[in-house]
């Protein structure tokens, strides 16, 4: 684990704590100007509300970002906060992975933020029976029904640079059964870790 990542593991984890302990103190030192305090302390909150909601790079190719739908349940819940590795053009993505990317939206109305688990990777041959998939004979969603009743069947092999992107929701995600593979330079960051609102820490 690089240096770099325990400096935004502080950061992230001591920020909100510091500007309370910070405000306090201020109120204290300068009782007569609590209204100037308080608005410097929503300045703070709401960058770092923008931070979180735009994945902007905080720290050494680090950013912060929220879970912002249930596509990913069970291993990204609606209110989780996320810390993402800016993607290296020499990195190397395992399957498994949780990815960031942006696509065309469901409703062709301009370009969403998506966050999905890598499924499938360069070589790997994908089967499509409606919302079942298949990777290299292996089922993606543990539960799945019997493939000899599919409307929609499709299979192909992944080319060099493509990834296959799902999330963990088979039902509730808007994923590569919809707009297909993701190429390598159109990944933009990993996911390393997650908060729960519970301050619970989960690292991937």
């Amino acid at each position: 684990m690089p240096s770099s990542f325990f400096l935004i593991d502080i950061f992230v984890k001591s920020f909100i704590a510091f500007m309370l302990i910070f405000v306090v103190y201020l109120y204290k030192k300068f009782s007569s100007l609590k209204v100037i305090i308080s608005l410097l302390f929503v300045i703070y909150s709401c960058s770092w509300l923008y931070l979180v909601k735009t994945k902007h790079i905080i720290l050494f190719n680090y950013a912060v970002g929220s879970v912002n739908s249930n596509s990913m349940s069970p291993a990204l819940i609606k209110g989780d906060y996320l810390i993402y590795k800016k993607k290296d053009k020499n990195e190397v993505i395992k399957r498994g992975s949780i990815v960031s990317t942006t696509v065309v939206g469901q409703d062709q109305d301009g370009v969403i933020g998506i966050d999905k688990r890598v499924a499938g990777i360069p070589g790997d041959v994908i089967y499509i029976c409606d919302y079942e998939v298949l990777v290299n004979g292996v089922f993606f969603y543990k539960e799945h029904k019997d493939l000899t009743d599919c409307l929609h069947v499709e299979k192909f092999e992944l080319s060099k640079n493509s990834y296959y992107l799902l999330g963990d929701n088979k039902f509730s995600s808007y994923d590569s059964r919809f707009f297909g593979s993701v190429k390598f330079q159109d990944i933009d960051y990993i996911i390393i870790y997650k908060v729960s609102p519970n301050s619970d820490v989960t690292y991937f």
